[in-house]
């Protein structure tokens, strides 16, 4: 069970004698005695436990006992854990009580773990932390049924991941609500006069219908970012292939709705059916001019038929502080698809989950990338994730190498007429060059050994993807070692 904890800084005591100086007199204990440890670093060690094991270990010394629980100001209530301390039909009180007078330092609870079947008790949960932890600040759970508890502890609740409809009469009480989950923003608004029950939320998952003829739809998404301006993270679902009269393109609604929100960090677009790259370019470019703050990007392509290019990506240029992108898609993508991330310097992180690969597609991944940023490739269909992985940082440092040796040999052909100064520097360019290629060549040895590795086990799993992938990334690399032996002898 994850906690979180406090560390405290260790003290040293000193005695103050008026006969003798001030000095310090450290105690000297046996090795294997853990009150060798200050209570900050006993502390320490002990945060990796779970609250399972915190109670079973507290009686190994008195030192445990003083620190186990004294930093303790998070804690997850699981199935499990409710399904142990269940005595008959009811829940004991009893052991709720123990814990919760243990960890009086606790700010956070977590109930989300809950399964449905136990959430009749979570009324007497959180009475019971509620009563005997002061320091109570926040309480994330999922609201699927009616409970008397919750107008009064609304008040304390800051998210929820799964909500029933027919309770959202409770999130009038919801004050401090940040973190929100629903199926669609009609949930939030009041049935009696439509107003707005939630207001100045950091993040938002919903589903947006992929038909824009609901005039009451944009009406209340209007609204909605309207009085939400505070919100850093948005998921939103586009569209559904169950709907009928969907029209498979992204509503233009949506994108200058979300365009307002300027302090957006985060934003993940999942779109179902929908294959009109016009309007994920268009959409990609408003939001990349308007919400200058994002920082990451994920877009979820669940479309056989939709194949991204080059051309729809080119909005990505002006994501000047785009960090991290991660792209999930059943179709293939063009060999250029990542051309317009040259323009995104800032960009660490990229991951690419794919159902089908091609060979160019996985070559070229690295070459748009001008940081070095951590690359992750995923494919579904029995191909060897680790080895793709590894290759790409085989190829990524071998083209680093091999154009710092282009840049070395045109430096040669730029030296002025003076003869002597231009033998000493094509001289000390050369050993550069040789060095160069020696890296090169160890890479490539590398990568070519791998690669002999791989194809044999894609023989045995009869995995002709990867078998056709690192073939073709092997005639590459021989091409590349090639042509590094003839800019030398030039």
């Amino acid at each position: 069970m994850p906690k979180k904890r406090k560390h405290l800084k260790t003290l040293l005591e000193t005695t103050d004698d008026s006969n003798e100086d001030n000095r310090q007199h450290p105690k000297i204990y046996a090795k294997n005695s853990m009150d060798r440890f200050g209570d900050d670093l006993c502390q320490l060690l002990l945060s990796h436990l779970s609250l399972e094991d915190c109670f079973e270990y507290e009686c190994v010394s008195k030192q445990f006992q003083r620190t186990v629980f004294e930093s303790v100001d998070y804690i997850h209530i699981y199935t499990d854990l409710v399904h142990k301390m269940i005595k008959g039909k009811t829940i004991d009180t009893k052991k709720l009580v123990t814990i919760a007078k243990k960890c009086p330092h606790i700010r956070t609870i977590d109930c989300r773990g809950i399964a449905v079947r136990y959430e009749e008790h979570i009324a007497k949960v959180l009475t019971t932390f509620r009563g005997n932890c002061r320091r109570l600040r926040d309480i994330c759970v999922n609201i699927t049924r009616n409970n008397e508890i919750w107008p009064t502890m609304a008040s304390l609740v800051t998210r929820i991941d799964d909500f029933d409809w027919l309770q959202k009469q409770i999130l009038i009480h919801c004050h401090r609500l940040s973190h929100f989950c629903i199926y669609s923003l009609s949930e939030v608004f009041d049935d009696t006069f439509g107003r707005l029950m939630i207001k100045n939320l950091d993040t938002i998952e919903f589903q947006y219908p992929g038909f824009s003829w609901r005039s009451d739809s944009k009406h209340v998404l209007s609204q909605f970012v309207a009085h939400n301006q505070s919100l850093t993270s948005v998921v939103v679902g586009v569209g559904s292939r169950y709907d009928i009269l969907n029209e498979h393109h992204i509503p233009p609604e949506l994108c200058q709705q979300l365009s307002r929100l300027t302090q957006l960090r985060r934003l993940t677009l999942k779109l179902e059916s929908i294959n009109d790259n016009n309007s994920l370019s268009e959409f990609l470019r408003t939001i990349g001019l308007n919400c200058k703050q994002l920082k990451r990007l994920s877009l979820l392509l669940d479309s056989p038929k939709y194949r991204l290019t080059a051309k729809t990506m080119n909005g990505l240029q002006y994501y000047r502080r785009l960090n991290r992108l991660n792209l999930t898609l059943v179709a293939d993508i063009d060999n250029d698809l990542l051309e317009p991330l040259r323009d995104c310097h800032r960009l660490t992180h990229l991951s690419l989950d794919m159902k089908q690969m091609s060979g160019q597609t996985t070559t070229n991944t690295s070459t748009p990338t001008p940081s070095g940023p951590i690359i992750k490739v995923v494919n579904n269909e029995n191909t060897s994730n680790v080895t793709k992985m590894i290759v790409m940082e085989f190829v990524s440092g071998m083209g680093k190498a091999l154009q710092q040796l282009l840049t070395s040999n045109s430096n040669i052909n730029r030296q002025s007429v003076d003869f002597n100064s231009t033998a000493r520097q094509g001289n000390s360019s050369r050993v550069e060059g040789e060095k160069l290629r020696e890296e090169i060549n160890k890479r490539v040895n590398q990568l070519q050994t791998l690669i002999s590795t791989a194809i044999t086990v894609s023989k045995d799993r009869r995995d002709l993807v990867t078998k056709r992938v690192l073939e073709q990334i092997n005639q590459r690399l021989e091409g590349a070692k090639d042509r590094a032996d003839k800019i030398l002898r030039e």
